[in-house]
C-alpha cells in the first residue's frame, strides 16, 4: 500500500540528504530533497499532497527557522504537513524558535543522530497526518526536547 504522504528532507549536507532518502524510499515513499529552506517552500506550495518534512536548523539562504516560522504563518502548510527538526546545535535555538516548535508540535532531533530516532518521529508524524490532531490522544503528539534541554539560549534570542 502507498504511504498517504511524502517525506521532504531539507538539509544542505548532501551526504544527510542521500542516507535519508535511500532509507525512506526503501520503505517506499516517495522522497524529495531539498538543500535549503527556500526550495523547500517552493515544495511545500507546489506539492498538493502531505508531507513530513524533515529539516535541518542551520542552512543557506533560508534556514529551519525561517522555514518552519513561515510555515507557522500558514494555516494551509501548517495542517497539511508535519515537520521534524534536526540540529548539532540544539542549545542555540533561541527562544522565539522553541516557542514555535512546542506550538506546532516539532520534535528536535539532535545530529548526529540514531537513524531509529528519525523513523520514529517519521512514523509519530506519519500518525498525525492519518488521523486529525483533534481525534488523535495527547500523549501520542510529537514532542520537543524539555525547554531546559533544547530552547534555551545564551544570548537569549
Amino acid at each position: 500500500m502507498q504511504p498517504q504522504f511524502d517525506v521532504l528532507i531539507v538539509d544542505d549536507d548532501a551526504a544527510i540528504r542521500e542516507t535519508l532518502r535511500a532509507l525512506f524510499e526503501d520503505d517506499g515513499y516517495f522522497v524529495r530533497e531539498a538543500a535549503d529552506g527556500l526550495t523547500a517552500l517552493h515544495f511545500l506550495h507546489t506539492v498538493n499532497r502531505p508531507q513530513v518534512v524533515i529539516t535541518d536548523y542551520q542552512m543557506p539562504r533560508m534556514d529551519g527557522f525561517g522555514l518552519i516560522g513561515y510555515v507557522a504563518l500558514d494555516e494551509d502548510l501548517r495542517t497539511r504537513n508535519r515537520f521534524i527538526c534536526l540540529t548539532a546545535n540544539a542549545h542555540r535555538i533561541s527562544q522565539q524558535f522553541g516557542t514555535t516548535l512546542r506550538n506546532l508540535h516539532v520534535p528536535v532531533i539532535n545530529k548526529p543522530f540514531d537513524i531509529e530516532d528519525v523513523i520514529n518521529a517519521v512514523d509519530a508524524a506519519a500518525a498525525q497526518l492519518t488521523c486529525p490532531r483533534e481525534q488523535f490522544p495527547k500523549h501520542h503528539w510529537r514532542e520537543p526536547l524539555p525547554q531546559n534541554q533544547a530552547f534555551s539560549s545564551p544570548h537569549g534570542q
